[in-house]
């Protein structure tokens, strides 16, 4: 049995920190709340990912944004439990009575090996070490939970489309985007139809702007953002209303 700050009996006979135990404990609430802020923060990483190699992410990204209001508090909860079991301090304790006193003689007055091995100089560097990685854990937690609040700055905002006589102005209402993140990849999406010369998506407006040839169909419009994941409500050409099925 073993209490804060007394020694455990370890492999050998040989006394083991019980602080070692919260150092585990404190390390797995570090891993579960690292992987917990990446998880919530996938409704906008992941949906980039998936783009980038030609698979849509629109349906993963509104599933996990779902869970993100769950997701977020677990987060902080867990990485508030690491700091608990990293910086709390154990209760003071004495020793026995009865108990082996061996441990207050130091090495240089005892004959052969010390009855007790610096254990606790481990434990003391093992506490270091976890603090070091805690920090860095917080750092990396907090970047991934906030990601969607400042990506749209990384992404940069929608290029005020030049107006040419010769082309079209294509507005497309959409609906199913979760973050800045998925209006920049659905952007990129856009811009590489074949006769599209420029595309802005705002996802605070919800809305795709478009400039192309007149060659370009709007239902070849409808279709990317279909196959991104999102869903078209409505488009305008020119300022005229366009139904789904037209194809001009």
């Amino acid at each position: 049995m073993s209490t804060d700050g007394m020694a455990e009996t370890g492999e050998h006979g040989m006394p083991q920190a019980a602080g070692s135990s919260r150092a585990d404990a404190g390390l797995l609430a570090q891993i579960g709340a690292l992987a917990s802020a990446i998880v919530a923060s996938a409704c906008c990483w992941l949906p980039l990912l998936l783009i980038a190699v030609g698979v849509s992410g629109g349906a993963l990204s509104a599933t996990f944004e779902a869970w993100r209001p769950v997701l977020l508090p677990v987060t902080f909860a867990l990485l508030g439990l690491a700091f608990y079991f990293t910086y709390r301090k154990p209760r003071a304790t004495t020793q026995p009575a009865g108990g082996d006193a061996c441990c207050a003689v130091p090495a240089t007055e005892s004959k052969g090996e010390p009855c007790c091995p610096p254990a606790r100089g481990r434990v003391s560097t093992l506490k270091k070490l976890n603090k070091v990685m805690l920090w860095v854990v917080t750092a990396f937690v907090l970047a991934f939970a906030f990601f969607p609040n400042y990506v749209g700055y990384l992404l940069g905002g929608g290029d005020t489309l030049a107006v040419r006589s010769d082309l079209d102005k294509v507005v497309v209402n959409i609906e199913g985007m979760t973050c800045e993140a998925c209006a920049a990849g659905l952007q990129a999406k856009l811009a590489k139809i074949p006769g599209v010369s420029n595309a802005s998506v705002s996802y605070e407006q919800g809305q795709a702007v478009v400039t192309a040839d007149p060659s370009v169909v709007t239902g070849t419009l409808r279709e990317a953002v279909s196959e991104a994941g999102y869903t078209v409500t409505s488009a305008t050409r020119d300022g005229q209303a366009l139904r789904s099925g037209e194809e001009r």
